[in-house]
């Protein structure tokens, strides 16, 4: 990899991790965020996926725990390690019962998610359907201007709007629409 695209990489989310949020160290990894795929003999199985705009930027823990996983799937291994905690760990069992511990319940957002790429945390999520699967999925940027469905993995473009400035608009066949402002561009 060239120094230059490692460069890009690490400032995507000013040198913190794309899922966790922690500051990148000395060894931090580029992982696809779609998977590329190894076959058994060595090839890729989408090596379309390696490129700049599908790297991200992420803390070695993160990388190794996710591997070769779908977001989604990486978002659902998380979930299950409150389970786990909960079945097996008997010192988790305990700092839970001294109030050491308190579980939220809530849901695993990713660094990248939070901040759409600005590296400035923005817990505005606003719920969509896919077009391609009909599931309900959040707007998440993983490019600049491009957001991925939680479902099919479908890519939608985005652009910015020319009336308020966001990078919220939805790009359509039928017409673009900002989500911030409304402006429908036709």
């Amino acid at each position: 990899m060239k120094k230059k695209d490692r460069e890009i990489i690490f400032n995507k989310y000013d040198g913190h991790c794309a899922y966790c949020g922690d500051p990148l160290q000395k060894g931090w990894h580029v992982d696809e965020l779609l998977p590329v795929r190894r076959n058994d003999d060595g090839t890729c199985m989408y090596p379309e996926r390696f490129h700049v705009d599908n790297q991200m930027p992420s803390c070695p823990s993160c990388n190794i725990n996710k591997h070769s996983m779908s977001l989604e799937g990486f978002r659902s291994l998380i979930t299950g390690f409150m389970k786990h905690l909960n079945e097996i760990n008997t010192q988790y069992k305990i700092a839970k019962r001294y109030g050491l511990v308190e579980e939220t319940g809530k849901e695993v957002v990713f660094y990248f998610e939070k901040c759409n790429g600005t590296g400035e945390d923005n817990n505005t999520r606003e719920e969509k359907k896919c077009k391609q699967c009909e599931t309900t999925w959040s707007l998440r940027y993983f490019k600049k201007n491009s957001a991925i469905c939680r479902g099919c993995e479908d890519e939608t473009p985005i652009g910015e709007c020319v009336d308020c400035g966001s990078t919220d608009v939805i790009i359509t066949d039928e017409s673009d629409t900002c989500n911030d402002c409304g402006y429908v561009y036709t």
